[in-house]
């Protein structure tokens, strides 16, 4: 049962109005001192039941007597009880704010996680560039001692006034046959067992306009294909993986990409054709590194297609980074 300011108004009220003064009680009657002695109640509890009388007076002489100091006592705990639960109201909101700070703080464990887990990755992607860079000087110093050997028979050759100027028909084939095999010119130059610089010689001196469209139309290829390697490489950083460019495209791969352990080497063709040394030293590389090699060419939109051997005429698979 609760009770409420208006019951307690309401017995206030009624006490007022009662006789006042002390109460006490004779036998069975309750009498009052207040302006002179009076008796104000009798009690009956009916034959043979004189002991409940005496009990019942008893209890209305009390009552009267202390009525106030009971009520007194009730609006106190009422209003402690008011307080308590204004202090219950208070904790249960700091215990609503403990909940959502842990659940903030499980949050932010978790992001940490996340962010250990990226560091991870970009160590790994940190190996995996050092081998391409270590592989690239490998490459580049054996293509040096290429040229030191080529150009040392070139100069032995010179020495036996064995070198001469080509025909015209002879350099536009070497040109022609230059354009069609995809080669960057030194490597051309190596499989005819002449360097670079004397390959070029001999081009410019034989059929210069022929060599410079040659030259002109590789280097428009050249940015083709550079235009089309920025654009996977924006694509695949939209997809969120961390992106390196090879320089110049001269390692096995044109770019390097990476995500929460997927490690891509890819090589980008526009024109969707690779060579079969490119397809064998991409595979290689994947292998070396643990990662997966991947052809990107272009048709309407950007097509990934992944190499699954490295054997000349192996079908390429779709691929979704």
């Amino acid at each position: 049962m609760t009770i409420t300011p208006e019951q307690i108004a309401r017995w206030r009220k009624l006490r007022a109005e009662a006789t006042s003064g002390e109460c006490f009680c004779e036998d069975t009657c309750v009498f009052c001192e207040g302006n002179g002695e009076r008796r104000i109640a009798e009690c009956y509890a009916g034959p043979n039941h004189n002991e409940q009388a005496y009990a019942n007076a008893a209890f209305i002489a009390a009552a009267a007597n202390h009525w106030d100091e009971l009520l007194d006592e009730v609006e106190r705990l009422r209003t402690r009880v008011e307080r308590l639960t204004d202090i219950n109201r208070a904790l249960n909101l700091e215990r609503t704010i403990y909940a959502e700070l842990e659940a903030e703080n499980v949050t932010l464990r978790a992001r940490m996680a996340e962010y250990d887990s990226i560091d991870q990755e970009r160590a790994e992607l940190n190996r995996t560039h050092k081998a391409f860079r270590d592989t690239y000087e490998e490459n580049e110093r054996l293509r040096a001692e290429v040229q030191r050997l080529v150009g040392a028979d070139i100069r032995e050759a010179v020495m036996q006034k064995q070198v001469v100027v080509w025909s015209d028909d002879k350099a536009r084939s070497v040109i022609d046959e230059f354009s069609e095999s995809g080669l960057p010119l030194y490597e051309f130059a190596a499989s005819f067992g002449m360097s670079e610089v004397n390959l070029r010689k001999r081009l410019t001196q034989s059929a210069p306009e022929a060599y410079e469209a040659a030259m002109e139309a590789r280097r428009e290829v050249y940015r083709v294909g550079r235009k089309f390697e920025y654009d996977v490489r924006k694509y695949l950083v939209s997809l969120g993986y961390v992106c390196m460019v090879s320089p110049r495209s001269l390692g096995p791969a044109d770019l390097m990409a990476a995500k929460r352990g997927t490690i891509l080497l890819i090589q980008c063709k526009s024109a969707g054709r690779i060579r079969a040394a490119e397809r064998q030293s991409l595979w290689q590389c994947a292998h070396a590194a643990g990662g997966i090699p991947v052809v990107a060419t272009r048709s309407a939109f950007i097509v990934f297609m992944r190499l699954t051997n490295c054997k000349k005429h192996s079908r390429l698979t779709r691929y979704a980074p």
